[in-house]
């Protein structure tokens, strides 16, 4: 069931970058519509819808050859390699556990504080990265896969 749930999303997600309803120069745009479309599986766990987004957020990501900086990439280039840092850092998974405890009305500023810490270090890295084109896409290894 987990596969199908993975495959409905990242359809879902396709279209709405086909359509032109989402912004893929957007990593951050693209985490929200994921949040909005898992969300309509009541019957999956916070953990579960998590790792669910996680995963189809990799697969959107690495395009249809399962590679992240290939030619097939649905993507924009800067955009996946803002995914890949935002994934291999675990700041999705962060940024995912503040949204939905804002939605829940239990928002931690001190978790919220660390998030900001790390995006900030994280903004840093990729701005230099970009000017040195240093930052090669690797492979995303995910846990529980």
């Amino acid at each position: 069931m987990e596969r199908i749930h993975e495959l409905e999303v990242s359809l879902e997600i396709l279209k709405a970058i086909h359509y032109k309803e989402l912004n893929v120069d957007s990593s951050m745009s693209i985490i929200r519509k994921g949040m909005e479309i898992v969300d309509k599986y009541p019957s999956l766990t916070g953990e579960e819808r998590k790792r669910l987004l996680i995963n189809v957020l990799t697969r959107v990501a690495k395009g249809s050859d399962g590679v992240f900086g290939t030619d097939d990439d649905v993507l924009p280039e800067a955009t996946v390699k803002q995914i890949c840092v935002l994934l291999e850092g675990n700041l999705v998974e962060n940024v995912i556990d503040i949204i939905v405890d804002a939605s829940k009305g239990h928002f931690d500023i001190n978790k919220a504080e660390v998030v900001v810490q790390q995006s900030c270090a994280l903004v840093k890295i990729i701005t230099g990265c970009f000017k040195n084109k240093s930052i090669q896409p690797s492979v995303v290894v995910m846990k529980n896969q």
